[in-house]
């Protein structure tokens, strides 16, 4: 999921993406309105989805900053959850055509402190 601007860590982000996906992974770029279909009245949680066993909720402060994550266990749920990132992922953009379209021309990201 990728909303514009590209801010420095998500360009740092998409590099490390290139790289896993020319190992072989299958990177694909969706866009918040892409999601309008299935984001009714909330933002989508972030998810993990180890298998078809285990799910977990990513939980952030208002912050941002990582602060643990809920586990779901229930198989129907995370069914449904894989479904529907299989659908987002299947109707995302090409991580390759989006990196040279969006980022390969961006200045490299500045280090905070320098």
């Amino acid at each position: 999921m990728v909303e514009e601007p590209v801010t420095p860590y998500l360009q740092w982000e998409l590099h490390l993406l290139r790289l896993k996906e020319q190992c072989g992974e299958d990177t694909r770029i969706a866009k918040e309105s892409d999601l309008s279909s299935i984001e009714t009245g909330a933002r989508l949680p972030e998810i993990a989805i180890i298998g078809s066993s285990v799910l977990y909720e990513i939980i952030y402060d208002g912050d941002g900053t990582l602060t643990g994550g809920i586990r779901y266990t229930d198989e129907e749920l995370i069914s449904e959850c894989r479904r529907i990132v299989r659908g987002i992922h299947g109707s995302g953009e090409q991580l390759e055509s989006f990196f040279k379209r969006r980022v390969i021309s961006l200045p490299p990201p500045a280090v905070e402190g320098a």
